[in-house]
């Protein structure tokens, strides 16, 4: 509890205690925490979770308190009703998760004792969603933004019914029912959620597009992940006219069409973000797609894509992030025709290549984050990255061995590259490479001696920030253990310093590094530019883009 008091301190402010009734204080804990996001107001918390209680605490708090968090998830409560409360309470937030309540939650309860509830958490309390009266204890609760009612394993759902439409729950804006053995969804099971941009039916048993959802025009974002969907049909989400994200990992979508014509329509001017991970889909559907003119993400990895070509991503959107990893396919050098001008992050993951597929990504213009990871590279050449863009590369967990001491030369402004857990054998790529190239390096699980290739590495400060580790004896320690550099230079000497000058945007750049700039500015200021002549000290200005 004390490191939980310590991380809600870091973020928020100065965490105290506060009067709370005996009674509470006996199976509780109440503290306050000064947020100070919020012009240092008090946010008192009651914290009743996981006691093994067996029934709710009284809560007999004075007239006026404001709560801003109940906890009461992970006991044995069975039941919930105003003889709980003495008189009503502000509440904003309340969990009662993981309690056997089943049917013992009175209508209203919440209505009735709590004013300002805005989140309700009522995960694996045995709802029974059948029942269409199931939800009547967060009845009429005008103000609740957010409701919670995931992983209610108890009942298989085969038609659930019109929970929402007597509930009154007007403000509603965020509902999870993820995980609680849906088969399928009544028409009229959402009326009365006019106001839904967050819906999450993840991890059931849907096997198609609920009509249902055409009542919710303002929905922001969909989770249809882990269903048994089979066929995304002509108008699906036809009405769904503002929807940005949506996923759809985890479906049964491997027949050649399971993505019919008109599939997306409706979300033409709308959608940005849309994932199909894992759903076994054989091919791009280039198709589907094309008129999604706000798209921006798109996740087809973990699939069963065998090609893609010069056709596979043609359409009127200009996407920014895409990610392929983990399918089959075999390269094409024009398979990226169409992103040329608007990719910047690509991720290639677990692809099988032994090799970095350079003719296809030199095409990518505007690329800034290249990911190769868990691959089977064994070597990168002078013209492995020769023409490619991307300053930001993940080159983890591959069988790299050999690098080119000219394979980062052609970059001219700083990079961050991961190269950790492969076997690579040397570090002359970074000591070949123009002074100031590297930015942040991570060389982790490389089986590095702490040596006097470590030495250099560490003091000559070419790498801005360093990450890894190095072995001493038969054991794996951190590269900048203050012990092990002090033995290594002790062993080696010290090493010349390189000072570079990062110079970030300012539109990308923290607090932090505007002071660590500044900080170099009146070092060099108070020299008199002196510090160039140190003779263990070399200066380069460098930008960057990281």
């Amino acid at each position: 509890m004390i490191a939980v008091w310590l991380a809600f301190s870091l973020t928020f402010g100065l965490t105290t205690s506060f009067s709370c009734p005996d009674i509470v204080k006996q199976s509780c804990q109440c503290f306050t925490i000064y947020d100070n996001y919020a012009r240092n107001e008090a946010r008192h918390y009651v914290n009743c979770s996981s006691r093994d209680l067996r029934a709710m605490p009284y809560m007999d708090f004075k007239t006026g308190t404001r709560i801003h968090e109940l906890l009461l998830q992970n006991n044995s409560i069975t039941s919930l009703s105003s003889e709980n409360f003495s008189r009503k309470v502000h509440i904003r937030y309340i969990d009662i998760s993981t309690n056997p309540f089943v049917y013992d939650l009175e209508k209203k309860v919440l209505k009735n004792n709590i004013v300002g509830l805005k989140i309700v958490i009522a995960r694996a309390i045995g709802l029974n969603l059948n029942n269409i009266s199931a939800l009547s204890f967060v009845k009429d609760l005008h103000v609740l933004e957010e409701l919670d009612i995931s992983r209610n394993l108890e009942y298989v759902v085969s038609m659930m019914p019109p929970l929402f439409i007597e509930n009154n729950l007007y403000a509603l804006k965020k509902l999870s029912i993820s995980l609680c053995r849906l088969q399928d969804i009544n028409a009229h099971s959402f009326i009365g959620l006019n106001n839904l941009r967050e819906l999450d039916l993840s991890s059931n048993y849907l096997n198609k597009v609920p009509r249902a959802l055409k009542r919710l025009s303002l929905l922001r974002r969909l989770n249809l992940r882990l269903n048994d969907i089979t066929v995304i049909y002509h108008g699906d989400f036809k009405e769904l006219r503002c929807l940005e994200e949506l996923d759809l990992s985890r479906n049964l979508l491997g027949q050649i069409e399971a993505f019919r014509n008109g599939a997306f329509l409706g979300m033409e001017n709308s959608l940005t973000h849309l994932t199909i991970q894992g759903a076994d889909i054989p091919l791009i559907p280039s198709k589907s797609f094309s008129n999604l003119k706000r798209l921006k993400s798109l996740d087809v990895s973990q699939n069963k894509i065998t090609f893609m070509n010069s056709s596979s991503f043609l359409g009127r959107y200009n996407l920014e992030n895409l990610d392929i990893s983990d399918n089959p396919w075999l390269f094409d050098n024009d398979m990226f025709q169409g992103l040329q001008a608007s990719l910047t992050s690509l991720s290639m993951r677990k692809i099988g290549v032994s090799f970095m597929p350079t003719l296809p990504l030199q095409k990518l213009t505007k690329l800034l984050r290249l990911d190769m990871s868990y691959n089977r590279i064994s070597t990168l050449t002078n013209d492995s990255l020769t023409g490619i863009h991307a300053r930001i590369m993940n080159f983890s967990n591959n069988k790299i061995r050999h690098i080119s001491p000219q394979a980062f030369s052609h970059y001219r402004l700083p990079i961050a590259i991961d190269l950790s857990h492969n076997a690579i054998e040397t570090l002359d790529f970074v000591f070949e490479s123009r002074p100031c190239t590297i930015y942040t390096l991570n060389i982790s699980g490389n089986g590095f001696l702490c040596d006097c290739q470590m030495e250099k590495l560490i003091n000559s400060k070419r790498v801005e920030q360093l990450s890894g580790t190095c072995i001493v004896g038969d054991k794996s320690v951190d590269l900048l253990n203050q012990t092990v550099v002090t033995e290594m230079e002790r062993y080696c000497g010290r090493s010349e310093r390189t000072l570079c000058f990062w110079w970030v945007p300012k539109s990308k750049a923290s607090p932090t590094t505007y002071r660590n700039t500044v900080l170099i500015i009146f070092m060099i200021f108070i020299q008199g530019l002196q510090i160039i002549d140190f003779s263990c000290t070399y200066l380069y200005v460098c930008t960057s883009v990281l």
